[in-house]
């Protein structure tokens, strides 16, 4: 197995150890002011605009510098979650769970220091009827045809039924082929349909796998977790 494919995998499965980064500046607020706004009040925190918020798209205008507390002022205190997260192979770490009663908008927050929730690594989404999608415009559920159109062409997976099963390993080239200098990774992990592994010849196992396979066509395949990953983050 080649080391993108481990770092592309874990992104979903989380990591267990996470060392100390400086964080870097929060992104400025793209929320315009209200023209009565009075200057005094221009300089408070900018509450959270629901039109920006039903777009529901990943990294939401959140970024390595993004603090507790301007996650509580962005989503309300009520939202944000502060608690034991799941990491790799069973383990737990602290991180922020924005939307914790609420499914369709519930997410997981990793950090570079969980100790601290210090340094935003990491936001996965994996509830099946999420609201939230990727810059892209995949999101949970989205078949395989779909994210191999999105793309352009073929992309490779790794089989199903082990830890990094469903993992996209490499894009081949295509549209979704993320930029050397991108400041933001966007990844996800494929899913069979519950049960399906004991009736239908599904890709299984350690080992990569074509997407335009033509056995793979009418076995509902779909994207199960999607992901945006910080600069920073492959430190972990």
């Amino acid at each position: 197995m080649n080391f993108n494919r481990i770092v592309l995998g874990a992104s979903l499965v989380m990591v267990s150890a996470a060392c100390h980064r400086e964080p870097s500046a929060p992104a400025q607020s793209n929320i315009p002011a209200a023209s009565t706004e009075t200057a005094s009040q221009a300089t408070k925190p900018p509450a959270a605009s629901p039109a920006v918020e039903e777009r529901w798209i990943l990294p939401a205008g959140l970024d390595a510098g993004t603090t507790l507390q301007e996650l509580q002022q962005r989503f309300g205190e009520a939202n944000v979650s502060a608690r034991e997260i799941p990491g790799a192979e069973g383990e737990s770490m602290r991180g922020v769970v924005l939307f914790p009663e609420d499914p369709t908008r519930r997410a997981t927050l990793y950090f570079q220091d969980p100790e601290h929730l210090q340094g935003l690594s990491m936001i996965n989404v994996d509830e099946a009827d999420s609201r939230w999608k990727l810059p892209s415009g995949i999101g949970i559920g989205a078949s395989l045809a779909d994210v191999q159109s999105r793309n352009g062409g073929p992309f490779t997976f790794s089989g199903f039924d082990w830890d990094y099963g469903g993992t996209i390993t490499d894009w081949r080239g295509g549209k979704l082929q993320p930029a050397n200098n991108q400041a933001i990774s966007e990844r996800m992990q494929l899913r069979m349909p519950e049960g399906g592994s004991g009736e239908k010849p599904y890709p299984m196992g350690d080992s990569e796998f074509s997407s335009d396979d033509p056995r793979w066509k009418d076995l509902g395949i779909a994207v199960g977790g999607i992901s945006v990953g910080f600069p920073g983050e492959d430190d972990l």
